[in-house]
């Protein structure tokens, strides 16, 4: 399922087995991925331009992708 596309970043999620999938990500993109409960699942620093992380259970997640240069995005998704 594609949860977000923009300026060529790639967001996507397979529902079979939980994996995000972040692709075409900008040099020095910092992530962080907080479960429903604002806990800090996964963060990188400095993602290359793919990164993929298993999310642990079905549920609400939250996104947030920060650069130097570019705008901040935060992007809410459910893993059903």
């Amino acid at each position: 399922m594609e949860i977000y596309t923009e300026n060529h970043r790639n967001i996507q999620l397979n529902e079979e087995n939980g994996v995000l999938t972040l692709a075409n990500l900008s040099k020095e993109t910092h992530v962080h991925l907080y479960d429903s409960k604002g806990k800090l699942l996964w963060q990188s620093v400095d993602v290359e331009q793919e990164a993929c992380f298993t999310l642990p259970e079905r549920g609400l997640y939250l996104l947030v992708m920060g650069h130097p240069v570019l705008r901040t995005q935060v992007i809410q998704f459910t893993y059903k």
